[in-house]
This record gives C-alpha cells, structure tokens and sequence, in this order.
C-alpha cells in the first residue's frame, strides 16, 4: 500500500495495466483477422489465376491440334 507522500500515477493502477493489455491484445486480433482476410484473398486470386491457366492450355492445345490436322490435309492434297 502506498505511503500518503506517494502519488499514484495512472500507470501504477493494476486496472490501468491490464486495461493496456486487453487493448493490446484486442490490437494484435484486429491485425490477425486482417491477415486472415487478405490470405483468403490471395488464396481466391491464386485459384482462379490456375482455372484461368488450365483454361488457356485447354484452348492452345485445341487449336493447336486443330491446325496441326489442317496443315497436314493441306500438305497432304498438294503433295
């Protein structure tokens, strides 16, 4: 207990101290759930950028099988 002649100053208060705490901690959550967000974020873009690839090789192997098979009827009638 402090002395008459001691002043207390707010940071001395245990209340004022887990105040701090539970403030910091509600801080460090805030941030986490940021990091969450943005890592989903990422995690949908990564996705849909390989759906958008796999499509395009779809496509490219297509056509280049489609002109590969013109060519060679073409080369074939002519020669």
């Amino acid at each position: 207990m402090p002395q008459p002649s001691e002043k207390l100053t707010p940071y001395d208060d245990i209340d004022t101290e887990l105040w701090k705490l539970d403030r910091r901690l509600y801080k460090s959550e805030l941030h986490l759930d940021s990091l969450d967000a943005r890592l989903n974020r990422i995690e949908q873009s990564v996705r849909g950028l390989r759906n958008q690839m796999f499509n395009w090789v779809i496509f490219f192997t297509g056509t280049i099988i489609v002109a590969s098979t013109l060519f060679t009827a073409l080369f074939d009638s002519i020669g």
